[in-house]
């Protein structure tokens, strides 16, 4: 009777152990997963602040499953994915994600980053007209713009080239550089 019950115990003891172990090898992340889209987000944000990448990448798409096409947590993987440096999956959805809000700066301002960090030039000049269509007083974009249409030859594209340094010329950025080409476009027009 007491082999019977130290065989019991030991089992006991054993059964413990392994459910103790099985738990310490659950990611920290998954032993207090969320339940909502906002949970799975914050989560996702919390991992990428701690590094654990592939880990956000995870949660991220959970929040997805949610919310399926919700933009903050397609820009969320987008980054943490630019992060990793895997530039096809953070340029696939920046696409995505330009096909569903074409207008939105946030937007194509990340997809243009993504593709300079990528090494990309192909799709560039598209974003940078857009974003200039929707934020002419993006002083940035717009010299930006300017270098990428000067590298097309501006006698392609005229009629933007001037426009952009028409804006350009009225802000308190722009310097005898600006207004001596703006005078040289329109002489030429």
């Amino acid at each position: 009777m007491i082999k019977n019950q130290h065989t019991q115990t030991g089992v006991a003891f054993s059964s413990i152990l392994a459910f103790c172990l099985c738990l310490s090898l659950i990611p920290a992340y998954a032993q207090d997963a969320p339940t909502d889209f906002s949970g799975w987000l914050d989560k996702g944000a919390d991992l990428v602040e701690e590094d654990e990448l592939e880990q956000a990448v995870e949660a991220f798409q959970k929040a997805l499953e949610l919310k399926p096409g919700n933009s903050e947590a397609m820009i969320a993987l987008a980054d943490a994915y630019a992060f990793m440096e895997e530039w096809d999956k953070c340029i696939d959805i920046f696409k995505k994600l330009n096909d569903i809000r074409p207008n939105d700066q946030r937007v194509l301002v990340q997809y243009l980053r993504a593709l300079e960090d990528a090494g990309r030039t192909e799709g560039q000049f598209e974003i940078v007209q857009n974003i200039y269509k929707v934020n002419k007083s993006d002083i940035a974009n717009n010299m930006r713009y300017l270098k990428l249409i000067e590298e097309k030859g501006p006698e392609n594209y005229h009629d933007e080239y001037i426009a952009v340094l028409e804006t350009l010329s009225t802000s308190s950025f722009a310097g005898d550089m600006v207004k001596e080409k703006l005078a040289k476009a329109k002489a030429e027009s």
